[in-house]
């Protein structure tokens, strides 16, 4: 849903991909072709976010499509489920595409979540 942003002994702020400030890198599941989600408090009460600057290297980007946190941030994990392609324009400039994606998270029925504090490391038997 987002980053922590600050904590106490028993509570924590965080910035959802959603607001209005928000950036997310991200790619294409199948492809990892990678993208910018954009949050917006306005999109998200029809249920969707955009995305922008897509290089679908393959022009296979379809509705339906995985959207996962890439690797580019150190921000997000990466691999994190963000939500499904909802639809894919080509931008004017013919060389990315933009469009919706149908979030997994439903944000107006959040009530609780799991912090990540610590990666588990990998370990050699």
């Amino acid at each position: 849903v987002g980053i922590v942003t600050e904590t106490g002994d028993n509570w924590a702020r965080v910035n959802t991909i959603i607001n209005d400030n928000a950036n997310v890198s991200a790619s294409i599941l199948h492809s990892q072709d990678n993208m910018i989600v954009t949050g917006s408090m306005e999109l998200i009460e029809k249920g969707v976010i955009s995305y922008s600057d897509l290089l679908d290297t393959n022009n296979d980007t379809a509705e339906g499509d995985k959207v996962v946190t890439s690797d580019i941030s150190s921000k997000y994990l990466p691999g994190i489920l963000i939500g499904y392609v909802d639809t894919v324009e080509t931008d004017p400039n013919n060389m990315t595409k933009s469009g919706m994606i149908t979030p997994v998270v439903d944000f107006e029925h959040l009530s609780e979540v799991l912090v990540i504090t610590e990666l588990k490391q990998d370990t050699e038997k």
